[in-house]
This record gives structure tokens, sequence and C-alpha cells, in this order.
């Protein structure tokens, strides 16, 4: 018997719909080798203001954000980076799936 909409929410990640920033970092301390996939990431609705004034607080900065998201029903670490109008999401290695 397949699990309803309802059901599904109770068990899904906490971050399933929200992106938790874990903690900001120069951009030159993140090393591309731990950079796996990429995402654009857009606002959604209300949401473009803050959108814009984060990107650019963090482009002004140099700074990109470590965060957490949920993907595929499984939670990612990821890194959000400003790139010109828009944020993307950098799916992360960890350190020992680098080889």
């Amino acid at each position: 018997m397949p699990r309803s909409d309802p059901e599904l929410q109770k068990i899904a990640p906490k971050t399933a719909r929200v992106v938790e920033i874990l903690k900001f970092t120069k951009a030159a301390d993140v090393d591309p080798v731990f950079l796996d996939k990429s995402y654009h990431m857009l606002p959604d609705g209300e949401i473009a203001k803050p959108y814009a004034l984060l990107r650019e607080a963090m482009k002004k900065r140099q700074q990109y954000a470590i965060a957490t998201v949920a993907m595929h029903n499984r939670e990612h670490i990821v890194a959000i980076r400003p790139s010109g109008n828009e944020l993307m999401l950098h799916t992360m290695f960890f350190v020992d799936e680098i080889q």
C-alpha cells in the first residue's frame, strides 16, 4: 500500500523544504575537489528580496555558505556560492570519498 503525502511528510528530513546554513567560509578556503554536482538556486515567491540580499552580501564578502539540504530523499552537505545574478548550490564529497 503506497504511503500518502502526509505520511511521507512525517518521515522526510527536516531540510526537505529548507536550506539550513551551517556556517559561512571564505571562498578561497573551499577546495573545488570537494564539489560534486551543481544546481542553480532561484528564489520562489516572497523570498526574492532576502535571496538577493544574501547573494550580494556573499559576493561582497567573497564567502560561500556551507549548508544542509534534502534532495532525492537524502540529506546532503552543500556549498552555496554567488554566481552572477543567482546562487549556485554544489553537493560536496566527504574527505573519504576523494581519491
